[in-house]
């Protein structure tokens, strides 16, 4: 993936017999983060040619669809504010727990992508936002600690590296469950991740 500066950076989307790998990128107001994930989508959903078409993107846009407005065609969930993103959360989490019925039906420990079960890629930008909402929380929170074996991986995206503030209540453990996937900083003010 290029990032904002055009310098190179890895984000692992899926480790084989592991599963899906959540992320959290905070950082400053016009820092970069929303452009360099657009190019993390990009490079996601293109796929390499022995396998193609197995990344499906959901973004969850909660400044109104501003942030990420190229990809309002693209994408399986658009979702612009609380109420949206609720209803698309809520699809997500009844295909993970269709996808762990299917597992447990099959004797599989994780669910390896494949066009048939493809990698599903979720993005919350500007994702304090959803910390307002107990519902989406509670939603937000059972996805991130279940839906890695079922090739569910969430990218929380938010402009302050101070967990509390970054999470609401939810706080240090969310921010543990996404810092052990993938953590791209961008500039902080000092704040800490």
């Amino acid at each position: 993936v290029l990032a904002d500066d055009a310098t190179p950076m890895t984000w692992t989307l899926y480790v084989p017999g592991e599963g899906a790998r959540h992320g959290w990128i905070p950082g400053s107001t016009r820092g970069g983060k929303s452009v360099s994930v657009s190019g993390l989508l990009a490079s996601a959903c293109s796929g390499t040619p022995s396998r193609p078409g197995i990344v499906v993107p959901h973004i969850l846009d909660l400044q109104g669809g501003v942030s990420l407005p190229e990809w309002r065609d693209l994408a399986a969930s658009w979702a612009v504010d609380i109420p949206s993103a609720i209803t698309a959360l809520r699809r997500l989490e009844k295909l993970m727990d269709a996808r762990t019925a299917h597992m447990a039906d099959n004797n599989l420990r994780v669910m390896n992508p494949s066009r048939e079960h493809p990698l599903h890629l979720v993005v919350i930008d500007e994702a304090p936002e959803l910390a307002k909402s107990a519902t989406g929380m509670l939603i937000i929170d059972r996805l991130c600690r279940l839906a890695a074996k079922c090739a569910i991986s969430i990218v929380w995206i938010s402009q302050m590296g101070n967990a509390t503030r970054a999470f609401g209540d939810a706080g240090t453990p969310m921010r543990e469950q996404l810092k052990a996937g993938n953590v791209w900083p961008h500039y902080l003010s000092g704040e800490s991740i």
